[in-house]
């Protein structure tokens, strides 16, 4: 029981990663995810600031809430009732098919991310491809 145990050092490097990487997912990530929201929002403040149709904030809300806010939407709900009565499948069949529909629908991505990204690299690829002065000329 208190012996030595040989193990080879890929495997401890393995065994250190998944343990680090659990560590993070458990502990830390919780703890700072409200630095990474604060962040997220002055990052849509700028980017609303430069659109000409805003952004709202709990548009930045994660896929899971979305699905289940579309899903248990009054008028979803109403419509998967109403197809169950008609088509005479019982009705958490049909509310489960609209929740497949939700999945389907809402974005698997954060819009904002992608586009901000996507506005950074081709301002940067087009100042490295063309340099623009601007000047006075006689």
């Amino acid at each position: 029981m208190f012996g030595t145990v040989a193990v080879p050092i890929w495997l401890l490097i393995l065994i250190l990663g998944f343990a680090g990487i659990s560590f993070a997912t458990h502990f830390l990530f919780p703890s700072v995810r409200w630095f990474f929201r604060r962040r997220a929002e002055r990052a849509l403040m700028r980017l609303n600031s430069r659109l000409d149709r805003k952004i709202d904030l709990f548009k930045l809300a994660a896929r899971s809430d979305m699905v289940a806010r579309l899903a248990y939407d009054p008028r979803v709900v109403e419509a998967a009732m109403a197809h169950a009565a008609e088509t005479g499948v019982p009705g958490e069949v049909a509310f489960e098919e609209a929740r497949r529909y939700a999945r389907e629908i809402v974005p698997g991505f954060s819009a904002t991310l992608y586009f901000g990204f996507a506005t950074r690299a081709a301002k940067g690829l087009s100042r490295f491809l063309y340099r623009v002065r601007v000047g006075k000329v006689d």
